[in-house]
């Protein structure tokens, strides 16, 4: 019988610094039947021979791998494939959990059999010096079984803010659904796993509403640099768009129009602030920016909808609104 409940996949890359205190986190955890499994991806810091200095000091099963350096996602692949457990999570290396997680994320799975997922939000920490609080959990009502086509809307109009860390699913459900990331992009293979999951649930989805997981935004980090290889979610996306196509073609022609043409809109509202407008305007012929702002004229976001607007009248203004006003969006 297998022994071990929860396999948490954690990628790392060059982050021997961060190896403690993520196990000082995770001894904390109030569930222990877990593993960490480890994927060294071509670091040169160090980093395996830390996970292995480490590996025998706290009681829960720590594995540790190396492969050449692939990427965050041919990581996450291999250690689902070297996984144990019954359920699956996802980790980065400089985040943090709540002492709760596992408890609280596996409680839907033994009340129900059925369910294949369960998902929580996320807090973020600005930078990693920042103290991270281990919130208490309040008493009363956060969690909610929401349908598969409420689910599949909210993550659509982002009503809904959750990243593939924030989800507990079942190795079998990957397995049958042969769900794995996009290996070779840089960007938009954690959306592309996330949604690769959420079509193909059947059942309802229990959504916990509160910050289980804490997220650290490094401004060093691949996330907070703005080069072209962001334009690897397009490539991403229009797979997503076949795929999604073949599952559910009645949801696949608000998700055609709206996902991918959102996430463009994201890349030009960062390309704005950190480019000349000269080479703002080159990425905007390059992609044919105008026919996508179009097709979010009437997404259910009026920021969107208005920035995207300022868009089709002229980039000059879609350029100047963000890089003079600051809009808090995701």
């Amino acid at each position: 019988m297998n022994s071990i409940l929860i396999s948490v996949i954690i990628p790392v890359y060059n982050g021997a610094e961060y190896i403690q205190r993520l196990l000082r986190n995770f001894s904390l955890q109030t569930f222990q039947d877990f593993e960490l499994i480890f994927i060294d991806d071509g670091s040169t810091d160090g980093t395996y021979n830390e996970i292995i200095r480490l590996s025998g000091k706290f009681g829960f099963l720590i594995s540790a791998f190396r492969q050449k350096n692939k990427g965050v996602s041919a990581a996450r692949n291999y250690g689902i494939g070297k996984s144990k457990g019954k359920y699956i999570c996802f980790c980065d290396v400089d985040d943090a959990i709540n002492v709760n997680f596992f408890d609280l994320m596996l409680a839907p799975f033994n009340r129900d059999n059925m369910l294949d997922l369960s998902i929580c939000k996320y807090k973020i920490y600005r930078n990693n010096s920042e103290n991270i609080e281990m919130l208490q959990v309040p008493n009363g009502k956060y969690e909610h079984y929401l349908s598969r086509k409420t689910m599949l809307d909210k993550l659509l109009f982002l009503k809904l803010h959750i990243i593939h860390c924030c989800m507990m699913v079942k190795k079998d459900f990957l397995i049958k659904h042969n769900i794995h990331f996009a290996e070779g992009y840089r960007y938009g293979e954690d959306f592309d796993f996330l949604w690769r999951v959420l079509i193909n649930v059947t059942q309802n989805v229990c959504y916990l509403d509160f910050p289980l997981y804490y997220y650290v935004w490094n401004p060093h980090s691949a996330m907070s640099v703005f080069n072209e290889s962001r334009l690897d979610t397009l490539v991403v996306y229009a797979k997503l768009e076949a795929y999604v196509t073949s599952i559910d073609k009645k949801f696949a022609v608000k998700f055609c129009k709206y996902w991918k043409s959102r996430s463009l809109w994201s890349t030009m509202r960062q390309g704005a602030t950190k480019m000349s407008y000269s080479e703002f305007l080159q990425l905007c012929r390059s992609y044919d920016v105008r026919a996508n702002m179009s097709r979010l004229l009437f997404y259910r976001d009026f920021k969107v909808i208005l920035t995207a607007f300022l868009f089709c009248i002229s980039p000059f203004l879609f350029y100047e609104f963000f890089r003079i006003i600051k809009i808090n969006v995701h």
